[in-house]
């Protein structure tokens, strides 16, 4: 089942201006399934998750985009970087410009230096997160928030009926859209596979990880200090590794990742919209009941609930 996502209508106004459009974000938000939904089933496809692909667009690029013509969706770009100045050639010599090139990408840091660097002028890039409370509600057209009376007003009258139970699962869950009408019992599968894929594919492709163990560790002292003011030393110090180091993973894999965090101006940590990775580092249980009951987490997991909803 297709949930309708509040980019929809900006990933159209944008492909009508720019040549290319490059959507970036964490695994299994929906990039692809959303640019197919936009009308990415009317031009070419290919995936570089695929090695035969992959290996052709690095070693031939040219070839490449012969095969797979413009209009075309490419989906991890990042995985062939070489691409990028030969599609800014083909842009250059089209007449018609507008909509040639969607790509999508889940290594957000060097994907942003790599079209920065060829795409300049001639990429519009947007962001895509996990599902909000809109669009689980099928409301996707709804306002972001603005801190004002006549705002939360507004949102007041037209929000829907809830209770304390519905909210505990809805954070306990998270916002991935593969979770959304699943059972409970498939949580801690998903979220396990998650990682592992997180780890494998981009932290090891970043060469920012050598020791897989020392990274999970570092995770869940993260998660144990969601919503807590944010100290070097003390983390450095739990996970048995240097402030340097630590940093450069925390600002390279987290901030540019799917367990986004976002620095406020106290320097305090919140996962940005990972609120049920959040969950899942911290407690380890597949029972929602169990989780619930966990009083020394989850008041923080729900702070980062609300958090999340506030800033969609």
């Amino acid at each position: 089942m297709y949930i309708k996502r509040t980019i929809e209508a900006q990933i159209k106004h944008e492909s009508e201006f720019y040549s290319v459009l490059v959507l970036t974000g964490p695994r299994q938000v929906g990039k692809t399934t959303v640019l197919k939904e936009c009308g990415g089933k009317t031009r070419n496809y290919v995936s570089l998750d695929t090695l035969e692909n992959r290996e052709l667009a690095k070693r031939d690029p040219n070839l490449f985009l012969q095969r797979f013509p413009a209009p075309v969706l490419i989906d991890e770009i990042q995985y062939a970087p070489e691409l990028l100045p030969y599609i800014k050639a083909i842009v250059d010599n089209e007449n018609q410009k507008e909509g040639l090139f969607w790509l999508t990408g889940s290594q957000q840091f060097h994907l942003m230096k790599d079209v920065s660097e060829s795409l300049a002028g001639r990429a519009r890039i947007l962001h895509m997160q996990g599902l909000s409370q809109g669009e689980k509600e099928k409301r996707p057209d709804t306002a972001p928030f603005i801190p004002t009376p006549e705002y939360i007003n507004l949102r007041a009258n037209k929000a829907l009926a809830s209770d304390i139970n519905k909210t505990f699962e809805m954070i306990w869950k998270g916002s991935f859209p593969k979770l959304y009408s699943a059972s409970n019992e498939r949580w801690a599968g998903f979220y396990d596979s998650y990682i592992k894929t997180y780890i494998e594919r981009d932290i090891r492709t970043l060469a920012l990880v050598s020791d897989e163990l020392s990274f999970l560790k570092f995770m869940r002292v993260l998660a144990a200090r969601n919503a807590q003011i944010l100290n070097y030393s003390e983390i450095s110090n739990e996970v048995g590794v240097s402030q340097h180091i630590r940093r450069n993973i925390s600002l390279r894999a987290l901030f540019h990742q799917s367990y986004k965090a976002r620095y406020q101006n106290t320097k305090s940590l919140f996962y940005g919209y990972g609120f049920g990775m959040l969950s899942y580092r911290m407690a380890h249980s597949g029972n929602i009941g169990t989780w619930r009951n966990e009083r020394s987490h989850v008041g923080v997991v729900c702070d980062n609930g609300n958090l999340k909803k506030l800033l969609e």
